[in-house]
């Protein structure tokens, strides 16, 4: 969350060293878990830069709450969504409280 609240439609060189901050904490998985969270943050910005978005990085945040929070497999949390319009998927995440 603390990635997700400080993610604009631009990248920003504080963010990149947070994310690595963070992933120290990951220890022997250092690397990895800050190429993933550098990813999912570029990620977001992508979904926050979309033209005529209504979404924005929220459906970023309800995939990833979908695969930890509500225990679905990564094919699940990775294809849930498919389908839906922005309105379905905008319920869904008021629904969560985003």
């Amino acid at each position: 969350m603390s990635i997700y609240n400080l993610t604009g439609k631009d990248v920003e060189e504080d963010v990149l060293k947070k994310i690595t901050t963070i992933a120290q904490n990951y220890n022997d998985d250092a690397n990895n878990v800050d190429i993933l969270f550098s990813i999912l943050y570029l990620a977001m910005i992508a979904e926050e830069r979309k033209a005529n978005t209504r979404l924005g990085k929220r459906i970023k945040r309800l995939g990833i709450h979908y695969l930890l929070f509500e225990k679905a497999s990564i094919s699940q949390a990775a294809n849930f969504m498919r389908g839906m319009n922005w309105r379905q998927i905008d319920k869904l995440c008021e629904e969560r409280g985003f």
